[in-house]
């Protein structure tokens, strides 16, 4: 998964193996070591509408499985919700071309 913050927004791209976690309704995370301590990303297949919150050392974004599992096994490439500050964006990594 990678992951990218500005102050609008925050968009993970999820490589083909995060997808097809995703599908199954499994999480995907991902860990950055810092000196200080680790920072997390969850992406988790749980809640009624796509969102995010700061828990701790992790930031967990969440998505509806039944959205998620049709996201992950469709065509769709992007999902986006708007949230009151900011926007989250989940795209699959398709690759080079």
């Amino acid at each position: 998964m990678k992951l990218r913050i500005t102050s609008e927004d925050l968009r993970l791209r999820l490589a083909p193996e995060d997808t097809a976690s995703i599908a199954a309704g499994e999480r995907v995370r991902e860990t950055l070591r810092l000196p200080d301590g680790d920072v997390h990303v969850e992406l988790l297949c749980e809640g009624r509408e796509i969102g995010a919150a700061l828990e701790g050392d992790t930031v967990c974004v969440r998505i509806p499985v039944a959205q998620a599992t049709r996201w992950a096994s469709g065509d769709e490439v992007t999902l986006t919700a708007e949230l009151p500050n900011s926007r989250i964006v989940i795209e699959k990594d398709l690759g080079p071309s």
